[in-house]
């Protein structure tokens, strides 16, 4: 069968930022309590070559948000845009699955709209009302700055107007810098 196999202590750990979202309240809160109970994420099995020492970072916001929006532990699976139901037993609840996804959209630093398959009939209702909702960046994936990293969207409220703008990828993350 091609279906998904759960892995048991995966699932209770993930069942855990579950619900450590709810008790702490926002990704960053979220993302510090998991680094506190040791919770990081997943790294592959294989070693590339025998000087490789594995660091286990801590979990970054996106990587938290990515978690908790993945429908795969709602026992769906999901291709491109469309969502279909899996093979699989699902690991969270409905309930707490519900309350996961609606506290991430109340406190969103912007409102975003839920679209495709995910979206119901109550959300197209209200976004249709919202006009608060921001369009999305047209030049997402497409701008590079001269080392090759990707440019991404930002924005900056100056008299009552917005000003949006690209900025390198590692200017936000911290990274290194690269010679050219």
């Amino acid at each position: 069968m091609r279906a998904l196999k759960i892995n048991t202590t995966e699932a209770e750990t993930v069942r855990r930022l579950f619900a450590l979202y709810l008790a702490a309240g926002s990704l960053g809160a979220t993302r510090i309590a998991a680094a506190e109970q040791g919770f990081s994420p997943r790294k592959s099995d294989h070693v590339i070559g025998a000087a490789f020492r594995a660091t286990i970072a801590p979990f970054s916001n996106s990587q938290l948000h990515y978690l908790l929006t993945n429908p795969v532990y709602r026992g769906l699976i999901r291709h491109n845009s469309l969502v279909h139901p899996g093979q699989h037993d699902p690991i969270i609840d409905e309930a707490l699955w519900s309350a996961v996804q609606t506290k991430l959209q109340k406190t969103a630093a912007r409102k975003r709209q839920r679209t495709g398959a995910f979206a119901t009939e109550a959300d197209s209702a209200s976004i249709t009302s919202q006009n608060s909702v921001e369009p999305s960046a047209l030049l997402m994936a497409k701008l590079f700055d001269e080392t090759g990293d990707r440019l991404t969207p930002s924005h900056t409220n100056r008299h009552n107007r917005r000003f949006r703008y690209y900025i390198s990828r590692r200017l936000i993350t911290k990274g290194p810098a690269r010679a050219l």
